[in-house]
């Protein structure tokens, strides 16, 4: 647990310093916010402060308590929230929209955690989710960080229209990515995550985003959807 939670804090720490990545994917989905924002799994608030605007509320929140403190320093109203147990009562139908962007693949009950944040949207809110794709990424890193899993396109919307979302947006996201992601951690086989790899993503965000727009080809290192809540 201890060496997971290593992994993770130095990959957030990495991140930190890639503004041009962060602000490429806010950007698929920002105009789908609402006023009243919460984001699962905040971290240390790299994708938050981009969020963060005069006229929307946001609410960041994780499980870890070294995280919390710091968002709590940086935006005051930080929330202990496990997405994969049943929300408190006084969030119930709360939020616009909820934003969980690489969290859902390390919860052993996805259905679940799908099941409580349609719990913590209003009727008509949005949910906002990034998860790794493909399987055949699957690496000893992903096990390392606590990866139950990768996902295909289908899978995601299958089981968000399960639980009770409607489809607004799906693609795979950053084609450039699950190439380096293949050459890193399958062929080098590496156990951590190196720097000049999301450096060079950071680089290369602008091409990136020519890149997925222009080739339709079914891949890429993450899966992005909006999915709008259309049950009770």
């Amino acid at each position: 647990m201890k060496e997971r939670q290593k992994l993770q804090k130095e990959a957030l720490e990495i991140l930190s310093q890639c503004q041009g990545y962060s602000n490429l994917l806010v950007s698929f989905f920002e105009k789908h916010l609402g006023k009243s924002v919460l984001e699962v799994g905040s971290g240390i608030g790299n994708i938050t402060r981009l969020l963060v605007k005069k006229e929307r509320i946001v609410v960041p929140s994780d499980i870890d308590k070294q995280s919390l403190e710091k968002l709590s320093l940086q935006f005051g109203n930080a929330l202990f929230l496990d997405i994969a147990k049943n929300p408190p009562q006084n969030l119930a139908q709360k939020f616009d929209s909820v934003v969980m962007l690489n969290v859902l693949e390390h919860i052993k009950n996805d259905l679940q955690a799908l099941e409580n944040v349609l719990k913590l949207l209003k009727p008509g809110g949005k949910l906002i989710l990034l998860v790794p794709s493909h399987m055949c990424l699957y690496s000893d890193y992903d096990c390392k960080v606590g990866h139950q899993r990768r996902y295909n396109l289908r899978e995601v919307q299958e089981k968000l229209r399960k639980v009770g979302f409607k489809i607004i947006k799906i693609n795979y996201f950053n084609k450039l990515g699950a190439l380096g992601w293949f050459y890193n951690f399958k062929v080098r086989k590496r156990t951590y995550f190196p720097k000049p790899f999301i450096f060079s993503m950071n680089a290369v965000s602008g091409l990136t985003q020519l890149i997925d727009k222009v080739i339709a080809f079914p891949f890429g290192l993450s899966v992005i959807c909006i999915a709008e809540k259309v049950r009770q």
